[in-house]
């Protein structure tokens, strides 16, 4: 799978997940274990999920308001 992010820009983000994990190895452990069992719900979902930038009925309503778009 290709990606349209810079390969300089995927290094930096690289690097601080490797941070991240040094700093914190049993939560990291624990978001891994959570993205891998919920793959099916998509990582821009988990994301927006997890930083609390949505909820999980804004992001239906968001979805449903798309499709109604099209």
């Amino acid at each position: 799978m290709s990606t349209n992010v810079s390969l300089e820009e995927l290094i930096i983000l690289n690097d601080e997940i490797v941070k991240l994990k040094i700093k914190f190895p049993e939560a990291s452990l624990g978001i891994i274990e959570l993205i891998k069992k919920r793959r099916n719900s998509g990582y821009r979902n988990f994301c927006r999920l997890f930083t609390g930038e949505w909820i999980p009925e804004s992001l239906k309503i968001k979805g449903l308001q798309e499709n109604e778009e099209d």
